[in-house]
């Protein structure tokens, strides 16, 4: 469920005259199938080496839109007939099937005696073989033909690297470290061109950054079934944020530059887990 409004006042240095407020809301509901295939080999007591194949997951969804436009600009409108605070709207829906990226994991993890626990695995998803289609016997099967070159075209293969260590002080008490990069999906000339696709009634354009993961935790058991967990996780990433798209003229030169600036993301979350095993 996504509901996005963009309101907007207009005065005369002392006043305001009227304005306008543009919504839009939109409803996904379906379902999906996939799968995850996975190895796991063990060369010696202290080594484990794995490696998973994820499918991608095709879902089968319906969307419902509905955007409207509440204004009351009388004031500066010079029209008898026009009617202050009239309500537009519109609304649709739309069916079509989704296949989401495939990905592969490989993974190792070391168990160093009896208390030290190491571990590290590597993602690689591959987004431009996401699709989307008109469901299965419906007329015009190229509908998506265009966004799914603009899909192949714009999206790359991404890494994700998680790192983490956990060591183990005595029966009760553990302590944990990790950290984790996760790669943006956007082709650089995607990224250069700025052409950010945006929808809705959003006033900005969003290319999101790599993001890094740093994480730290504690776990605690009291007795064999009970034990409580302390994390705290720290992230940053570096956004471009674009005012509007760049304008090429017909020649396919840049006319208008957006030039974008540069949001820095950073935060801080943490999360207490009490847990009871059967």
């Amino acid at each position: 469920y996504i509901d996005t409004e963009f309101l907007e006042d207009f005065d005369d240095g002392t006043k305001i005259k009227g304005g306008y407020t543009l919504g839009n809301n939109v409803i996904t509901k379906g379902s999906g199938i996939g799968a995850k295939l996975g190895l796991i080999y063990r060369p010696i007591h202290e080594l484990r080496l794995g490696v998973a194949y994820h499918t991608p997951v095709v879902y089968s969804l319906t969307e419902s839109y509905d955007a409207y436009l509440d204004d009351d600009m009388g004031a500066y409108i010079a029209d008898p007939d026009y009617e202050k605070g009239v309500t537009s709207s519109a609304r649709f829906s739309n069916y079509y099937d989704l296949r989401t990226p495939s990905k592969w994991v490989f993974s190792a993890a070391s168990v160093l005696g009896s208390n030290f626990i190491l571990s590290a695995d590597y993602e690689l998803t591959d987004y431009r073989n996401m699709k989307l289609k008109v469901p299965a016997g419906a007329s015009n099967q190229s509908f998506y033909d265009y966004d799914n070159q603009y899909i192949s075209e714009d999206f790359k293969v991404t890494s994700t690297l998680r790192l983490g260590a956990e060591y183990r002080f005595n029966q009760q008490l553990s302590a944990r470290l990790g950290y984790a990069w996760m790669q943006n999906p956007f082709n650089s000339d995607f990224v250069s061109d700025g052409n950010p696709g945006v929808s809705g009634s959003n006033t900005i354009f969003r290319i999101e950054g790599d993001s890094n993961y740093y994480t730290a935790g504690l776990g605690y058991r009291f007795t064999k079934e009970f034990y409580v967990d302390l994390a705290m996780v720290y992230q940053t990433q570096k956004d471009d944020l674009y005012p509007f798209p760049n304008v090429y003229n017909d020649a396919g030169n840049l006319s208008i530059d957006a030039a974008p600036f540069e949001l820095k993301n950073n935060s801080v979350r943490g999360i207490i887990t009490l847990g009871y095993k059967f």
